[in-house]
């Protein structure tokens, strides 16, 4: 008989609070957090995408995207440009936020490479296939 103890969904959301945790540790210099950085690294990599796109890019609803982007933009990492004849804005990186976002992914790169370590050749590829599965089961 299960317990609440073995609660999968539970057990999850603990260690998902812990590994981030790290993470906002570790980019905590750079002045963002780790939601921030995959924002930002997905804006640059869009360039020029709609609020639109890079929610759908990242995963997350429009809406919880606008939120979370206020701060970017008022930080003057984000700009959000209509361009000529254009129906809807783009969001882009100004040179303050390629620069922050820069040091962010130096930092979150460190941070990847001391979990992986940690984790072992084969408990990363254990954790990655885990990862991917728990979204096949959710869907």
């Amino acid at each position: 008989m299960w317990q609440e103890k073995d609660c999968f969904c539970l057990r999850l959301k603990r260690a998902a609070e812990e590994l981030m945790k790290t993470y906002q540790k570790a980019l905590a210099p750079s002045g963002v957090t780790p939601v921030q950085h995959i924002i930002l690294g997905n804006i640059l990599a869009c360039k020029g995408a709609s609020l639109c796109e890079i929610a759908e890019a990242i995963g997350v609803e429009r809406s919880t995207l606008a939120r979370t982007i206020k701060p970017l933009v008022k930080e003057g990492y984000v700009a959000n440009v209509k361009p000529a004849r254009a129906r809807n804005s783009r969001l882009v990186l100004t040179e303050k936020g390629e620069a922050v976002f820069q040091e962010a992914h130096r930092l979150w790169e460190q941070e990847q490479d001391k979990v992986a370590s940690g984790l072992g050749t084969s408990g990363e590829k254990t954790f990655s296939d885990f990862l991917q599965m728990v979204g096949r089961v959710s869907s």
